[in-house]
């Protein structure tokens, strides 16, 4: 039902994490700080999703599916 998210590293600038839908619609913005655990997706339909984190320069796109 939910999804855990936790950025591990040594950065330690703010991670921005962005939830978005297969149309590429942003549902969710959230701004964490490293290490930090993020649980969310309670309020998300079943479906594909992509989250999209940010650090710096640095990007990282993953494939969420909901059942």
């Amino acid at each position: 039902n939910n999804f855990n998210i936790q950025v591990l590293g040594s950065d330690y600038q703010n991670v921005h994490i962005r939830i978005i839908d297969v149309q590429g619609k942003i549902l969710k913005l959230l701004d964490v700080k490293p290490n930090q655990q993020l649980n969310f997706g309670s309020e998300f339909k079943p479906g594909v999703y992509f989250v999209e984190i940010r650090q710096g320069n640095k990007i990282k796109t993953s494939r969420l599916l909901k059942y």
